[in-house]
């Protein structure tokens, strides 16, 4: 037999082979073809999987930080490679999985298109997205009024959009009367919900921040409570004298005030340090590089 006819059977048996192990095999040739072509290998699930609690969206990104994609890759065969921002910016999903460790959270989110990502967040938050009760909670409160009760840090709002670069700025003043007209997305995990304020006179300010924190967010001048109420705070202490009130407004502290004063006139303390005897309780709240003094609640003293 010559060599050109071994050859030529040679070619014929291997792609018979080739061709039964593609029909018949387990699927790995199928998936490397589909590797090779770049598409995301889809898959079903267990509907029970999905529950509604670990909803999420992938929220859209300012347009100067798209080209960085979102910190989650996809498996392909035995390696992980980056998905590009528009596969999934404004997509929704489900957490499967995600670690407690609140340093470095491995997670795993089923996409709705069929597929899963996976990431490691290093702040404990999944970067970039947001759970979908977040604005669920927030569009109940549409059509409230709220009062600016934030610490001074929170007095300077800001809010982004994914239209744009940079963020809108907007003042607040404590005490502050707003209805919250309308509330959408915002484009970071640290703030995810935007709300709309209208000021009485026709004049929308944005504030940005979380509700019901579902995604760790560490700073507390971006959580709503912190920084709104539901109630006039001068209905809800109406035996503050109005001297009282003219100094809580302007942030002030004075000999005499209580700790609910001093509380709503610079904010929470950065620390508490508290010495407790038989007959009182002494604290010291520290505000950067002041720090005030209180006996049994009241300001007995403080030094900046």
């Amino acid at each position: 037999m010559s060599k050109a006819r071994i050859a030529f059977l040679y070619a014929v048996v291997f792609g018979v082979l080739f061709s039964c192990a593609t029909i018949l095999g387990d699927g790995s040739s199928t998936i490397a073809a589909n590797r090779s072509s770049g598409d995301v290998i889809k898959e079903s699930i267990d509907p029970n999987l999905l529950k509604d609690e670990n909803k999420i969206i992938f929220l859209r990104k300012v347009p100067s930080l798209r080209e960085y994609g979102y910190e989650v890759h996809i498996k392909k065969g035995d390696y992980y490679e980056r998905i590009a921002y528009e596969k999934l910016s404004g997509k929704y999903g489900w957490v499967l999985s995600k670690s407690d460790n609140p340093l470095m959270a491995d997670f795993e989110i089923y996409v709705e298109d069929g597929y899963r990502v996976y990431g490691t967040d290093y702040r404990g938050a999944l970067p970039d997205i947001a759970y979908v009760d977040e604005l669920e909670k927030a569009r109940e409160l549409v059509g409230s009024h709220v009062w600016f009760i934030g610490s001074i840090r929170s007095e300077k709002g800001e809010s982004y959009s994914p239209d744009k670069d940079g963020p809108e700025r907007y003042d607040f003043s404590l005490f502050e009367q707003f209805t919250i007209t309308d509330v959408t997305w915002d484009c970071f995990e640290s703030s995810p919900v935007k709300f709309f304020l209208d000021d009485g006179d026709g004049n929308i300010r944005h504030w940005s921040g979380t509700v019901v924190n579902l995604n760790n967010n560490p700073f507390e001048f971006r959580k709503f409570w912190n920084v709104f109420t539901l109630e006039d705070p001068r209905e809800t202490h109406p035996y503050w004298l109005e001297s009282d009130w003219s100094v809580i407004k302007e942030r002030k502290i004075k000999i005499g005030m209580t700790k609910e004063m001093l509380l709503m006139s610079l904010g929470d303390p950065e620390d508490i340090n508290r010495t407790v005897t038989k007959d009182s309780v002494s604290e010291q709240f520290v505000y950067g590089d002041q720090y005030v003094y209180l006996e049994n609640g009241v300001v007995t003293a403080w030094q900046d």
